[in-house]
């Protein structure tokens, strides 16, 4: 083996082993972008600004992109073809027109995700592509029930703000 030999031998070791120590990343290191639709033409629920805030603050220790709006427009082919999961935070009434509806439609058939949170089931009730995602409509809330809670375990971290405290009513 001559001095040229060895020298290419020695590149083609050298490179091999540097390119193949270079993975892509895996799935669940991939930025999730994330579109938080919260529009109401109903009732306003106060906590939409803290829910909004809540996934902000989630986003900071996951690979998510947050974008938060009430703006239906935003809900089109083009902007949704960079979205993986809409999220309809506490919407209420009819919000979106018929092309808003197509659109969204699009991203469910193309198996993106669709997470509705609390008065999710408030809203587009006239429309039943709608309302088969979410599972149900809204109807009213029940009475207020009375009832008794025993704290079994209050060493436990999640009962703290009850301490002392044996049963809560």
């Amino acid at each position: 083996m001559n001095i040229r030999s060895l020298i290419l031998f020695a590149f083609l070791i050298i490179t091999l082993s540097s390119v193949s120590g270079q993975e892509s990343k895996p799935e669940y290191e991939k930025k999730l972008n994330l579109l938080v639709f919260s529009k109401t033409s109903g009732y306003r629920h106060e906590s939409i600004s803290s829910g909004i805030k809540m996934l902000y603050d989630l986003s900071n220790n996951q690979n998510w992109v947050i974008t938060a709006t009430e703006d239906g427009s935003i809900i089109n082919d083009d902007i949704l073809q960079n979205i993986d999961v809409i999220i309809f935070l506490n919407p209420t009434g009819n919000a979106l027109n018929t092309d808003e509806k197509r659109a969204f439609e699009k991203f469910v058939q193309k198996k993106k995700g669709v997470v509705g949170i609390h008065a999710a089931t408030d809203f587009e009730y006239e429309w039943p592509f709608y309302g088969k995602i979410m599972g149900a409509w809204f109807s009213a809330h029940p009475p207020a029930q009375k009832g008794t809670i025993i704290i079994e375990d209050p060493g436990h971290p999640a009962m703290k703000p009850f301490k002392g405290m044996k049963s809560y009513s």
